[in-house]
């Protein structure tokens, strides 16, 4: 691999197209290019494939290139002499340098022994150890060998870019020509060392990932070769009763550390690096206190597990197994607190070094700023040790539960199989649900805080709709009261509720009070440019459903000609739906901006007028009687003494007819025959008159005819 990418120009050696490539394939360099030593003055596009030869051949080559970078470095007169020296040093330095690293071999590691038939607890928690640090060092060079992968390809760009200013450049020797290339020569020479570190790095992973496997199957195997039989069970038993008193010990420590850490007053440098002082030995103590109970927790295991191998188990399987979940769960809080308590040390740590600095002059502060340092550090060598301790006893707890399933029947081993396999699902769907998506405000937005959201919103749209439902329900039953105010609770309820859930989700995520403040804000300002008519819109939404000068089941007549019976009052939008059954939807603003007339504002009653005609040769008084009667028979006529009864007026005498207006009060909500309270009354007042043998007009033409005598010539 390394060979094919010596053998490439920079970019190739990227697996990336470069202006190499065409410079290529125009010299038809199909098989190796054969070159002499590289000239600074006249560099050729491939001229690193030089150096690609084996060990010895390239040995005498940099030696060669050695001698003729001397010869060209005597004819430089002493200013271009002082300039190139540096490059012609470091050039001929990497070149050495590299020529050893093609000679060198990655590290070899020792192999494990063969699978042994028999294996200890302590030998199979050595195994571990050994597995995990070598786990953690291949990790490591992982991520040295992706950073070094990294800074190669940053640097054959970099190459790519010099040699194409040095190509454009002019081709004359020149001091700045030499430079130029030099330049390139020493850059590529470093190159060359990184990538035989990287192949050298590359070895070492794969044989720590093959000893690795090797230390897997004998760990899988020594889990059923398990041999007790060495182990004094008083011994034991001594070793957890000795891990008991340390750990009480501890826990009396800890209490003592705690109050001397609070006991401190004074505002001084010294008092100051006192309190933090005492304030970081109480988190020692809490670390050593930590360290204690995992030792306890690590000897119980052991004597319980080995108790059980033994067949002298005398505690029933399910209540060691609540055991284990408690150890584990109290593990887990461990591990929290660590992270804690190291966050708190590299802050100390920080604070020293910023304390240092204000009081160098002050000799007992000083003395007090080093023993912070020192008792700092101690901490974090603590807690990296209580990292390993909670490693050993993890494995242990591991051990236990595979050996309590290896010891259960059947159906036991299934359910707890299934159970391990849901629960590694389960684990592996909720890291996938807090992977972060984007930050609002430095706080990261995952897959499971929008489905929190969207949970939030749904049960806040269903508690809308059980609390409408409900004030809708019982005002059903309300017959004198208006049910548009009932309409208008419900809205206001329904923006209420969603209002609290915006709250909470806000708060769901993460946001304080003054984030909050701030996404208002920026919704404010979003309104004033983007948002304006959704703003407007709700507003004046508001202002219809509380000044009530619309409301629902009124009839309204809209300045577009289009009338009808408002329906619904949304927070952007009203709909009103006419007597043919259109539903119009009109923006809220529209209804406040643009006149309108509201048959129905104040009150459901208004009077209409009814124009009708009926010949000269018909009694008016008979026509007022039954067509006052008649209009009575309508229902949505208003019967009271406050409106009076339907009046019948002679409003014209025309051609050829008495021309009569029928005044009569109306319930306008209320139904009639037709949704045209006017076509109800014309078909009453027809009907009436007909029944009577009252004459309608009937329009007359009359034509005079004139006679005149015409006079005809004679032929």
């Amino acid at each position: 691999m390394l060979f094919f990418c010596l053998r490439q120009s920079p970019v190739e050696a990227m697996g990336m197209p470069s202006f190499l490539d065409g410079f290529s394939l125009l010299q038809g360099h199909s098989e190796k290019v054969q070159l002499s030593v590289p000239d600074p003055y006249h560099l050729h596009p491939q001229w690193w494939q030089y150096y690609d030869v084996d060990d010895q051949e390239l040995a005498r080559r940099v030696a060669d290139t050695i001698t003729q970078m001397q010869a060209l470095y005597a004819k430089l007169n002493q200013e271009d002499q002082q300039a190139t020296l540096p490059l012609i040093n470091s050039f001929n330095a990497s070149l050495a340098t590299l020529s050893e690293a093609r000679k060198e071999q990655a590290k070899t590691l020792p192999s494990p022994k063969n699978i042994s038939s028999k294996y200890t607890l302590d030998q199979q928690l050595q195994l571990h150890q050994q597995w995990r640090k070598l786990d953690l060092d291949t990790r490591k060079d992982q991520d040295d060998y992706e950073e070094l992968v990294d800074r190669i390809s940053k640097a054959h760009n970099n190459l790519d870019t010099l040699f194409a200013a040095y190509l454009r450049g002019d081709s004359q020797p020149t001091s700045a020509r030499l430079m130029s290339g030099l330049e390139i020569m020493a850059q590529r020479a470093a190159v060359g060392i990184a990538e035989e570190n990287k192949r050298l790095l590359q070895k070492e992973i794969e044989s720590q990932q093959a000893l690795l496997t090797k230390l897997e199957n004998e760990l899988s195997a020594a889990r059923y070769a398990f041999d007790v039989s060495n182990y004094d069970d008083n011994r034991l038993e001594k070793d957890v009763q000795t891990a008991q008193a340390w750990f009480e010990k501890k826990q009396k420590e800890i209490s003592r550390a705690e109050a001397n850490a609070i006991g401190i007053r004074g505002s001084g440098l010294q008092e100051r690096a006192n309190k933090q002082l005492l304030a970081q030995k109480a988190i020692t103590s809490s670390v050593e206190e930590a360290s204690a109970w995992t030792s306890l927790a690590f000897h119980r295991l052991k004597f319980n597990l080995i108790m059980h191998v033994k067949q002298r188990f005398t505690i029933e399987t399910s209540e060691m197994r609540e055991r284990l979940h408690q150890w584990r769960e109290h593990i887990q809080a461990v591990l929290s607190q660590r992270s804690k308590w190291e966050k708190q040390t590299l802050q100390e740590l920080e604070r020293i070094r910023h304390d240092q600095s204000l009081a160098e002059a002050d000799t007992n502060v000083t003395r007090l700023n080093d023993t912070r340092r020192r008792t700092a550090t101690e901490t974090l060598a603590l807690l990296q040790r209580l990292g390993e301790d909670i490693d050993s006893v993890q494995w242990l707890m591991s051990q236990f539960e595979h050996t309590l399933r290896a010891n259960s029947n059947f159906l036991v081993r299934w359910w707890e199989d299934s159970w391990d396999s849901l629960d590694s699902m389960w684990l592996g769907l909720v890291r996938t649900l807090n992977i972060s998506l984007f930050k609002v405000y430095d706080i990261p937005i995952t897959l499971l805080t929008l489905l929190r959201v969207a949970m939030i919103l749904l049960i806040a749209f269903i508690i809308s709709h059980a609390l409408r439902f409900g004030i809708q329900t019982f005002g059903s039953f309300k017959t004198a009261t208006d049910k548009s105010a009932f309409y208008n609770i419900c809205r206001l309820v329904h923006y209420f509720v969603l209002f609290l859930a915006s709250i909470v989700i806000l708060c769901t995520i993460g946001l304080d009070l003054n984030h909050i403040l701030i996404v208002l804000g920026a919704l404010t300002f979003g309104i004033g440019f983007g948002l304006q008519s959704v703003a407007t819109n709700f507003l004046c939404g508001l202002r219809i459903l509380f000044e009530r000068k619309i409301k629902i089941g009124d009839y309204i007549e809209l300045k577009t000609g289009h009338y009808g019976k408002v329906t619904e009052i949304h927070v952007q939008n009203t709909v009103i739906c006419t007597s043919e059954g259109i539903e119009i939807v009109i923006p809220n603003s529209e209804l406040l901006s643009e006149p309108l007339v509201n048959w129905t504002m104040n009150n459901d009653h208004r009077r209409l007028h009814i124009p009708f005609s009926t010949s000269y040769n018909n009694d008016k008084e008979l026509i007022r009687r039954i067509v006052s009667e008649a209009a009575k028979q309508v229902p949505c006529t208003i019967l009271d003494s406050a409106h009076g009864d339907p009046q019948v007026w002679l409003v014209k005498f025309g051609d050829h007819s008495l021309d009569f207006e029928l005044a009569v009060w109306v319930n306008y909500k209320k139904k009639s025959f037709t949704e045209s309270k006017e076509a109800d009354y014309l078909w009453a007042i027809e009907g009436a008159l007909r029944q009577h043998n009252i004459e309608l007009p009937t329009p007359e033409q009359i034509m005079h005819v004139k006679s005149s005598q015409l006079a005809f010539g004679k032929s």
